[in-house]
């Protein structure tokens, strides 16, 4: 299959924020439920992705040395969204 770009991604992005992370957030903010080392969606108490990082590596460090075996699985979707089917789209052109 031949795959073209399009800006799907954005779209469900937009949504997924008006529908589910505001009112999430409201409702974890409301209730200080929110870890305090939490990286993103905190309306005061940002921290940088180098702090996150630092912070995830030195709990592995940590776990280590307790003799604690740990895993790691990072995902990145976004390019799930942002394509199509280049002969669909020809074809309903």
């Amino acid at each position: 299959m031949n795959f073209f770009s399009c800006d799907v991604g954005r779209f469900v992005d937009v949504l997924c924020k008006r529908v589910i992370q505001v009112p999430l957030q409201a409702f974890l903010d409301t209730n200080r439920l929110m870890p305090t080392a939490q990286s993103t969606y905190q309306k005061y108490h940002c921290h940088s992705m180098e702090t996150a990082t630092a912070n995830v590596f030195n709990n592995l460090l940590l776990a280590t040395d307790r003799g604690q075996v740990s895993g790691l699985c990072l995902l990145d979707i976004t390019a799930a969204f942002n394509t199509i089917d280049q002969q669909l789209l020809l074809q309903r052109l």
